[in-house]
């Protein structure tokens, strides 16, 4: 079984310079707990939404800041067409 197949679904994505809050409504809008950073259309990091609600509520960030300075980063990908074992 590939991935493509147990996850049919495009991810949510954002570029880096896009806010917090962009990320958040995004995330509610889509009803996902996590979004892909690209940048030129590669994953540079990720953001969840526990790392949204660390990021303001224990660490000062602002809503408007950046996700690139909250994103994970590297990433680990794999292609949709290879197995998820």
């Amino acid at each position: 079984m590939t991935l493509g197949a147990v996850l049919p679904r495009k991810p949510v994505t954002v570029g880096p310079e896009e806010s917090l809050a962009k990320v958040a409504r995004l995330m509610e809008q889509e009803n996902v707990g996590a979004v892909v950073v690209v940048r030129q259309h590669r994953p540079v990091g990720i953001i969840t939404d526990r790392d949204l609600a660390l990021a303001i509520c224990l660490h000062g960030a602002s809503p408007r800041d950046p996700v690139q300075k909250r994103m994970m980063s590297p990433v680990d990908t794999i292609r949709d067409d290879q197995g998820i074992y």
